[in-house]
């Protein structure tokens, strides 16, 4: 089945900032799925209904740098409620989404609180889309074999039990 071209949303299109120090170099070697996840008071509020285009990405990347003190943005890419891809870091440096398991990963979060929402249509085109054109870009993945969803790597309700379900159908239905 062929999938129509996402819209990739790159760095300078939703206005990054540049990191605030020098990236780690890495060669990818797996992927990790996150969601947006949920207010820390309510463990059940939908957030893809929050999401709000380019300002969203840049608070997150404001909030992950001034707040949380990274260098930039913790994800490779960000995949919005609609369907649209965010360009994160550069897949060839270490993001900061999985502690024992950034070096060598691709993270990928998907805008929303998986644990009481539906995954929408136009995400899901998107994931594996991304998926296959990570596949195809960067042979050091061995897919559907070194597809991870944060939970398998960390103890955390994350990338939430909606997110969780579909990526184990992704890895066992779609071809790569």
């Amino acid at each position: 089945m062929e999938f129509q071209t996402p819209n990739f949303i790159t760095r300078e299109m939703w206005d990054a900032s540049a990191p605030t120090n020098s990236y780690f170099p890495q060669i990818p070697k797996s992927i990790i799925f996150h969601h947006y996840g949920f207010a820390s008071y309510d463990a059940n509020i939908p957030m893809t209904k929050y999401f709000n285009g380019d300002s969203s990405i840049r608070l997150l990347q404001h909030n992950s740098v001034h707040k949380d003190g990274l260098i930039d943005i913790p994800f490779h890419f960000i995949i919005a409620p609609n369907g649209d891809i965010y360009e994160g870091r550069p897949c060839d440096v270490m993001g900061k989404h999985c502690m024992m398991y950034d070096k060598g990963s691709i993270g990928i979060m998907c805008y929303g609180n998986f644990n009481s929402e539906s995954l929408p249509a136009e995400m899901r085109i998107s994931i594996v889309w991304l998926v296959r054109k990570l596949a195809h870009d960067y042979r050091t993945i061995e897919v559907p074999k070194n597809i991870f969803c944060h939970r398998d790597k960390e103890f955390t309700s994350c990338p939430g039990a909606n997110l969780y379900a579909f990526i184990q159908r992704m890895k066992s239905k779609c071809q790569f």
